[in-house]
């Protein structure tokens, strides 16, 4: 009776997850890359616990596989009415490029975040990888994830269907 109740509650958990990527890539990129910096950025209070979850499992999901990442978490801010202001995303993304020789750049960018009862329930994010050298996007993808039970679950899902995604379109190495 207890191994039924186990197995009941390891499909729920994978049927309450929904992960999609859908995704575009260069026609001329010749080359895959092997020191990607992933940006995640964030809001404290609302997509904290999923993008630090996210970021976990991308490093675990990456190292597992044996493939170096960087996954920096940035914390979005409110636009301020300032003169002169300097851009803190970007001085970070620049810093790390140029302290790791990074080679791309895989940018998200939240589209769409759905809330039930005050919960994260559903993330829809566009996804834009450029290469440091060029400058120019060589893949882009549309990456929706949702789960009843919260964004923990769903970020482990999710992860893996991102890497999974970038090894097939040659992305990364």
């Amino acid at each position: 009776m207890k191994n039924l109740f186990y197995a009941c509650c390891s499909v729920l958990f994978f049927v309450s997850c929904g992960v999609t990527i859908d995704s575009i890539v260069d026609n001329n990129l010749a080359k895959s890359y092997n020191n990607p910096l992933m940006v995640i950025p964030y809001e404290k209070y609302q997509t904290g616990t999923f993008s630090a979850n996210l970021k976990n499992n991308l490093e675990k999901t990456f190292s597992l596989n044996n493939r170096k990442i960087e996954v920096l978490l940035v914390a979005s801010k409110e636009e301020e009415l300032t003169l002169n202001a300097e851009d803190d995303i970007s001085t970070k993304i620049n810093q790390r490029i140029n302290e790791d020789n990074k080679d791309i750049v895989i940018l998200f960018k939240p589209t769409e975040l759905q809330y039930y009862n005050g919960g994260l329930q559903k993330a829809t994010y566009q996804i834009i990888a450029v290469d440091v050298m060029t400058e120019r996007e060589v893949w882009k993808a549309n990456f929706s994830s949702s789960g009843t039970f919260g964004p923990s679950t769903f970020a482990q899902a999710s992860a893996e269907k991102i890497y999974q995604k970038l090894r097939m379109d040659n992305i990364i190495e």
